[in-house]
């Protein structure tokens, strides 16, 4: 028997890679929810999309959603009734509702009526759920092509739908649903008609076009296998370019190539860049791991001339290439000295000043670093130079194809300037990581310049009003805040993000923003420690202080995520909450040493041993030993309270015992706010 379908196909120009992504991620996330509509029903859902079209195809579904009936209450009932008669808002509301008088219930001062919702067809909860989805994306950049004024990044050019051997009707963009589709542009231009949704996948698959993406992305990387086994050569792997060229065509087709041998003297990063950024091809390499000088790429073309299509291809890099090694040669010509001067004419940004400027602000913030870290790495003038000085290159400049290759460049040309290898390497490595898991710097120099630099980042988007909003982030803080954090605990390095923090604004002069830019870093760390299996509670429990460590907060937070269950812990930290609701409105003043009570006394006497002994277990950062400490307190505080009034009558008692839980919660948030921890019960109670 067959199943009930149900196949959609919106057609447009070509999409941009990014946009194709967004679409297909954004209509998979909006029908996920769609089962909720059929009680019962398992259907199956796939999403496919290429660079002109994405289809939606559910399988096993159910023609009409579940139809149930729910209570509604309505008006108070002396308004719809006086005694047992209707009033003219009565009669009203009966009318609006197309209900009877013996369907209404009454009950607690209010009418209540059985409502019956459910039971629409299948096309129309697709069509609200399609055009709610597709209106709601927010592209980078979109489109008015007609008079609807429909916003999309490209022209929509047909729509396409069944249910099973039914057409679709229905009308998105001033496009109406038709039985039609187009084949591989380079195939056919003209229509094909669709009768259902099983003729659909086979014409598809007939006229070279494959519309699932995970599909088409192992043909890719087959076929590209088998060029390169052909020519005796290895892939230089790259999921990222494979990712987009499979977005970029409905039924790849592989071609190699070759350049010039001369052009092998070019640095490697240079000829891969070349090849990838503006024209798709993946470089090849011999089985010394050096470059070899053929390329693959993929096209979108299955009758295409290969005698044709690869003389363009190949004739297109060249051009590339000898751009390349224009601009490398001519780099070269000049020195470190020119390059320094060239930075104070090359804008930064526009707010921030010159990448001199930029150079100048990260050598005081190095310095700053090396004055906590005692690393000794040379020359800081000579080393910020080199950090930056290929920003002012022909190659990196005026945003060329190459200018991802900032850092690489410039490593190559310090070397080729006659500086060793690791001061030349500062200029590759103060860029690491590029993201909270990418390649760390290895150097000193490399770690001290990489944390100025995004500490630098991150102020300076705030100063010049780009702090990141919603989806916008122009400065990319939220990158460079996880990557510099992701450093720290890496590199276990002993430095206080605030502390940094307020040194870079106070080089701009704008230290009101110190409190919005901690927030924020604090945020990310959240962020960041959850990847990690830490919860928001405990990660705010260990930032909670004026000083904040990244790599002691991690440690911290790992001893907190291992005994959160021990019953002494849940007692201290019950405790703890307790003391914080106490203190919500108490300041702190000198204690009065007039304890009244015995369990005052041991309180007092407790706290003050185990907070002598936590200065000298935090200062050799030990922990573990640390947070035992602290939990050897449960008993005087349970103590404490099972036998005082803190809020007694007697105003000196009560300021003696406000001011004894103050002083036990100071010795507690040297290592935590342990109120901030959350318990199943305390989740339990607010429900």
């Amino acid at each position: 028997m067959a199943k009930n379908n149900l196949l959609f196909e919106l057609g447009f120009e070509e999409l941009p890679v990014e946009s194709n992504r967004l679409l297909r991620e954004k209509v998979l996330e909006s029908f996920a929810s769609f089962p909720s509509r059929f009680k019962d029903s398992e259907f199956t859902l796939k999403v496919y999309s290429t660079p002109r079209r994405i289809a939606v195809f559910m399988e096993d579904i159910k023609l009409t959603s579940e139809v149930f009936e729910e209570e509604v209450k309505g008006p108070a009932e002396n308004v719809i009734f006086a005694g047992d008669s209707l009033t003219k808002a009565g009669e009203g509301f009966l009318k609006s509702k197309q209900l009877e008088k013996d369907l209404l219930i009454r009950r607690d001062g209010s009418v209540f009526y059985k409502k019956q919702s459910g039971g629409e067809a299948v096309e129309k909860i697709f069509e609200d759920v399609f055009k709610k989805c597709i209106s709601s994306i927010s592209f980078d950049k979109t489109m008015k092509w007609d008079k609807t004024g429909f916003l999309f990044p490209r022209p929509i050019r047909w729509a396409m739908g069944f249910v099973n051997n039914n057409p679709m009707n229905f009308e998105i963009a001033g496009i109406k649903t038709d039985i039609y589709t187009f084949a591989n542009r380079c195939i056919s231009s003209s229509r094909m008609t669709i009768f259902n949704a099983y003729d659909y996948f086979e014409k598809m698959n007939e006229n070279y076009v494959e519309i699932d993406f995970e599909k088409r992305k192992k043909m890719v990387k087959e076929e590209i296998y088998k060029a390169v086994e052909k020519l005796s050569l290895s892939l230089v792997e790259d999921e990222d370019l494979l990712d987009e060229v499979t977005d970029l065509v409905e039924f790849p087709v592989i071609f190699c190539g070759q350049f010039e041998e001369k052009f092998l003297s070019l640095p490697s990063e240079i000829i891969v860049a070349a090849l990838k950024q503006h024209q798709r091809y993946f470089s090849l390499k011999k089985t010394d791991s050096s470059l070899s000088v053929y390329f693959v790429f993929v096209s979108n073309s299955p009758y295409a001339e290969t005698n044709d299509i690869v003389k363009n291809n190949q004739r297109i890099i060249a051009s590339r290439l000898e751009d390349a090694e224009f601009y490398y040669n001519n780099d070269l010509s000049h020195d470190l000295k020119y390059y320094e001067e060239a930075l104070k004419k090359t804008v930064f940004h526009e707010q921030l000043g010159t990448f001199y400027d930029k150079v100048q602000r990260n050598k005081k913030l190095a310095e700053h670093i090396l004055s906590k870290t005692k690393d000794d790495i040379g020359d800081l003038e000579l080393l910020s130079v080199i950090s930056k000085f290929d920003a002012a290159t022909e190659m990196i400049k005026d945003g060329k194809e190459f200018t991802k290759l900032q850092g690489v460049i410039g490593a190559h040309y310090a070397e080729k300037m006659g500086y060793d290898r690791e001061k030349a390497s500062v200029s590759k490595e103060h860029y690491l990581p590029l993201t909270n898991e990418g390649v760390l710097p290895e150097s000193a120099a490399g770690i001290t310049f990489s944390v100025a630099d995004k500490v630098d980042n991150i102020c300076g988007a705030f100063v010049s009003g780009n702090k990141p909003t919603g989806s916008k982030d122009a400065m990319s803080v939220r990158r460079d805040s996880l990557s510099l954090i992701y450093l720290m605990i890496q590199k276990n390095l002993k430095l206080d993000v605030f502390e940094l923090v307020s040194f870079s604004l106070g080089e701009y002069g704008k230290m009101e923003l110190k409190d919005e830019i901690i927030d924020y870093l604090k945020k990310r760390m959240e962020v960041l420690f959850l990847s990690y299996g830490i919860s928001y509670d405990i990660t705010r429990c260990v930032l909670n202080k004026e000083i904040l460590c990244p790599s002691d907060a991690l440690k911290k937070a790992n001893l907190i995520k291992d005994i959160k269950n021990n019953e002494d812990f849940k007692d201290i930290a019950g405790g703890l909450k307790r003391v914080s609701n106490i203190l919500k409105n108490e300041s702190e003043r000198e204690l009065p040493l007039n304890f009244k009570t015995e369990y005052e006394k041991n309180l007092y006497q407790s706290g003050i041993k185990v907070g002598e002994k936590n200065k000298a277990l935090l200062t050799a950062n030990e922990y573990e030993n640390t947070l035992k400490n602290l939990l050897s307190l449960r008993k005087p505080i349970d103590d404490f309270f099972d036998n005082v009034m803190v809020m007694d009558e007697d105003l000196k008692l009560r300021e003696t015992r406000i001011q004894l839980l103050i002083f036990i919660r100071k010795i507690f948030s040297e290592f935590g706010d342990f109120s901030q921890i959350v318990f199943e019960s305390d989740q339990e109670l607010k429900r």
